[in-house]
């Protein structure tokens, strides 16, 4: 049977690449003080700029509406970023109640919707992301966004009406309430032989305790829906960050020790092409003369 001899393996690929890091290396070695100065100096340059660089901050709020939806209120604050990235401060300071330097501090102003939960089947609320130049302004840029949210008068009549409505319900409850504490007071003094009655007069008190508790009930939850009727509630308030969103000092630093890298390199590169172009020359005039 004849043994099948396979090629021995190709070494060509190695050799390469042992050349190519032999060079890397030596390149190093030779222009390492060049690289380290150009490196550190692109890393200073960094912090240089971004001690110079105005600091901007980013906030989130997280709000709940009881009125529109999400993507209504969404669009709403769309619309508001629209008008700060064209410069209507004047129109979007009527629309938030505030003033033109408050809106001259923002970068940007965006609104998007929390992913709601399958298993729930309220309303999951929404957030709004801005980044400020001054953390300062953030209590006051809060209460304009709820009262831009707010005073729209399609909300402000609904929740007049629902007010109104659960303030009726309430009072209606209330109402019934007291009739059924009227009728248990006669039933306990009927029962005592205080109170002079027809004889006909029977109703069990266990009912009557049963229907107040569940009309308390009703009254607490009414009375809840009454206290959060409002068109927006705040989950959670602009926090004051210390930290600057931007710029980032470690991107600037890593971005200076490239760049210095590839300054050091190109003025290699400079200095070779040089001095070959320099050897060339003299070379041809060095023929030349032998000539």
């Amino acid at each position: 049977m004849t043994e099948v001899k396979y090629p021995a393996p190709d070494n060509h690929d190695e050799i390469d690449l042992l050349n190519v890091l032999e060079r890397l290396f030596s390149f190093v070695g030779r222009y390492k003080r060049l690289l380290l100065l150009a490196a550190i100096a692109g890393m200073l340059s960094g912090i240089i700029i971004y001690l110079a660089l105005p600091k901007e901050y980013a906030s989130r709020m997280i709000l709940h509406s009881n009125v529109l939806t999400n993507p209504e209120e969404i669009a709403i604050i769309s619309d508001w970023s629209a008008l700060l990235k064209n410069g209507e401060y004047d129109v979007l300071s009527q629309n938030l109640d505030c003033s033109n330097e408050l809106l001259h501090k923002i970068k940007y102003l965006t609104a998007d919707e929390i992913q709601k939960v399958q298993t729930s089947n309220t309303s999951s609320g929404f957030t709004v992301d801005v980044l400020v130049k001054d953390t300062a302004i953030l209590g006051i840029l809060q209460k304009a966004i709820i009262y831009g949210l707010a005073n729209n008068d399609y909300v402000k009549e609904r929740v007049d009406i629902r007010k109104a409505n659960t303030t009726k319900i309430i009072t209606d409850i209330n109402h019934e309430i007291a009739k059924l504490d009227s009728t248990k007071k006669k039933i306990e003094g009927s029962n005592a032989g205080k109170t002079h009655g027809p004889s006909s007069f029977i109703v069990d008190i266990s009912n009557v305790n049963i229907q107040m508790i569940q009309l308390n009930e009703k009254l607490y939850q009414y009375q809840e829906q009454l206290k959060f009727v409002d068109a927006i509630q705040v989950l959670q308030n602009f926090e004051k960050y210390s930290k600057p969103d931007s710029p980032r000092l470690s991107f600037l630093m890593i971005s200076g020790f490239i760049g210095g890298l590839f300054l050091a390199y190109m003025l290699i590169c400079y200095k070779y092409l040089n001095q070959k172009i320099a050897l060339i020359r003299e070379t041809r005039e060095k023929n030349k003369g032998e000539i």
